[in-house]
């Protein structure tokens, strides 16, 4: 495996000694552009993974702990023992018709009725291990998932419409036909294990390894270490993961816990683990104070957590890593009754019934997570059902609900009071530390309204010793949303060298807008920075594609091949900039490369013929015209 950059090369580190000094360009080398192999990406390494079974050999009550977790079972074949929906039911009506259920023997069956006409498909996977919800699933000859247009609610037993959470309908002819998506370009990518394209002689197909989270989705490939233990070597392959720091482990976890940027598979670095790249707190994915508004999932509010601030809390330290049951960290049982040792092991002083009386001022009734990670909708929208808890473990905050619309935990469970009351309650008990707003969350909040003010408060973001790495990933984020400032840029620059390739990526964007005089350098620096998500964070965001070389268009193609899973979108890009700027011989050939690597739903929704056809008919205009060919 090679490694990513946890360090810059004394090169790069030169480049901001002072930052009045120019910024030399990278020297751009010729690129050897990888053949398209069996797997796509490959970086994956494929036949290194082994899959669960064979780990089953020497690990049986790992796994048999494995296989009853949400891990084990976030996918699976449709049989009685992971079907939970009643197809016994009434049909359903959606708004452009209505779907009815059956079953024979041990098969599921949805029959869609529509204007397009009538459908019967059996459900071949279920996705989901239904702690809220369960999905339907089929597959086509090529392997391609697609939803259902129906989702069964596991806590109402009720069926609802697919579209309650993405655009879908029933109509055959429709783009949004169920839908209208091969799963492996977004669910299956963490609900499924090791999900690859695979190229055959007979066309395009998706494949993977396990239906589910398996053991190698956390530990990494496994071939040689399953070839070494056979052989009866006890010589280690593998990272004790349990020696894991709190920043470490959550990149474990963040790679599916935390919604990814775009879909790049990047090999591990140096110390055998992933980096990550999530969504920062631009997004309204995430609410200000780092809660999810959409299906952001954990990390981000992990990532702003006093636990992982300090590093002393590990997402291990409340979850049991193979079963996934409710534990502290002494690794003893903290489910039911027994739920607040996950944090009376560390909060000692919260353990006698008389402290915590005064501690929550409700003496008996509450648990610790009821106030520190209380739960919230999903989108604000109950009729979702998909709750999600505060994993930034933070106390209740209701000025914060007053001033940006956040949920706490006081009127979570108090449903039918508000805020204010909130408000008044915490004073009446001189809870100081809940009272008032926290600086960080009005500086998100401040900096997405792009209000007066939020520019200074994003820079004082940025140059506090003690804010965490999202923060300010999260601060150069907002920077772009903001009117560009060109006293700003000696700030910016410090980062477009840092360490971590995620704060590079970002400054390189603003730096882009920020300093229009240094913006070759800049680009040029993002271009030819040593990991591949710089690089192809940078070519992404360029417009005048008339700028970039040869040799940038060239690498940028070998890193999609390499790193994006399944890179189709990444072509596609590459195509359009070749066929602006006038390329077209080369736009013909990443045309037939998207006929070699799409699966049939994806080059219809491509429309490749039509693509084809346009790049020809300007070749020819192009000849006829006596210029040059390019």
């Amino acid at each position: 495996m090679r490694a990513l950059a946890l360090a810059i090369p004394l090169a790069l580190a030169a480049l901001f000694a002072a930052c009045k000094k120019p910024t030399p360009v990278p020297k751009q080398e010729p690129v050897q552009l990888p053949a398209v192999g069996e797997f796509l990406p490959p970086s994956l390494d494929v036949p290194d993974y082994v899959g669960a079974a064979a780990c089953a050999e020497c690990h049986r009550a790992i796994y048999d702990a494995w296989q009853r977790s949400p891990h084990g079972r976030s996918m699976a074949v449709a049989s009685p023992d992971t079907v939970l929906a009643g197809f016994d039911g009434p049909p359903v009506t959606l708004a452009d018709g209505s779907v009815s259920f059956s079953r024979e023997g041990d098969g599921f069956f949805m029959d869609m009725a529509s204007r397009g006409g009538h459908e019967r498909r059996k459900v071949e996977v279920v996705l989901a291990s239904g702690r809220q919800h369960q999905l339907y699933v089929v597959k086509g000859a090529d392997g391609a998932m697609t939803l259902l247009p129906v989702v069964w609610g596991t806590k109402i037993k009720e069926w609802l419409p697919l579209s309650t959470y993405q655009a879908a309908d029933l109509d055959p002819s429709s783009p949004k036909y169920w839908g209208a998506q091969d799963m492996t370009k977004g669910c299956t990518s963490c609900h499924l294990s090791q999900a690859y394209r695979h190229i055959g002689a007979d066309g395009p197909r998706s494949a993977y390894v396990d239906l589910s989270v398996n053991c190698e989705a956390c530990h990494g490939a496994g071939a040689e270490h399953v070839r070494r233990r056979r052989a009866g070597s006890t010589d280690e392959v593998y990272r004790n993961l349990a020696t894991l720091g709190s920043v470490e482990e959550s990149r474990v976890c963040g790679g599916c816990h935390g919604f990814q940027l775009k879909r790049y598979v990047f090999p591990p670095a140096d110390d055998k683990l992933p980096q990550i790249f999530v969504m920062s707190l631009l997004s309204d994915s995430l609410r200000p104070d780092g809660t999810q508004h959409g299906t952001s999932y954990q990390y981000p509010a992990h990532a702003l957590s006093a636990g992982f601030r300090e590093k002393i809390l590990r997402c291990k330290d409340c979850h049991a890593p193979h079963g996934l049951e409710a534990r502290d960290k002494l690794g003893e049982s903290a489910e039911g009754a027994l739920s607040n040792k996950q944090c009376t092991d560390c909060h000692e002083d919260m353990v006698a019934p008389k402290q915590v009386a005064t501690h929550t001022h409700h003496p008996g009734s509450v648990r610790c997570v009821d106030c520190h990670m209380s739960y919230s909708w999903v989108g604000d929208d109950d009729r979702k059902h998909q709750r999600t808890s505060d994993h930034s473990i933070s106390i209740p905050h209701p000025e914060e609900s007053l001033a940006f619309g956040t949920p706490n935990a006081c009127t979570t469970c108090h449903t039918g009071k508000t805020a204010g009351w909130s408000v008044d309650a915490l004073r009446k008990w001189k809870a100081k530390n809940a009272l008032g707003v926290r600086d960080w969350v009005e500086t998100i909040a401040l900096a997405r309204k792009k209000a007066p003010g939020a520019v200074s408060r994003l820079v004082k973001m940025l140059t506090d010793p003690g804010a965490v790495a999202y923060l300010k990933v999260s601060a150069l984020d907002l920077l772009l949303i903001q009117p560009p400032d060109a006293s700003l840029v000696e700030t910016v620059a410090s980062y477009a060298t840092n360490p971590d390739p995620y704060l590079r990526a970002s400054a390189i964007r603003v730096l882009d807008e920020y300093d229009p005089a240094g913006r070759s350098r800049w680009r040029a620096l993002g271009l030819g920075d040593i990991h591949p998500y710089v690089r192809m964070e940078t070519f992404s965001m360029i417009k005048d594609v008339q700028t970039l070389t040869p040799q940038a268009i060239d690498r940028q193609l070998a890193d999609v091949l390499q790193y994006m899973s399944p890179p189709t979108d990444g072509v596609v890009h590459v195509l359009t900039v070749r066929h602006r700027r006038g390329e077209l011989r080369e736009a013909l050939a990443l045309v037939d490369l998207l006929q070699r690597i799409t699966l049939p739903r994806e080059r219809e929704h491509l429309n490749l013929e039509e693509v084809r056809g346009r790049i020809v008919a300007d070749l020819a205009k192009v000849d006829a015209a006596g210029q040059p060919p390019r």
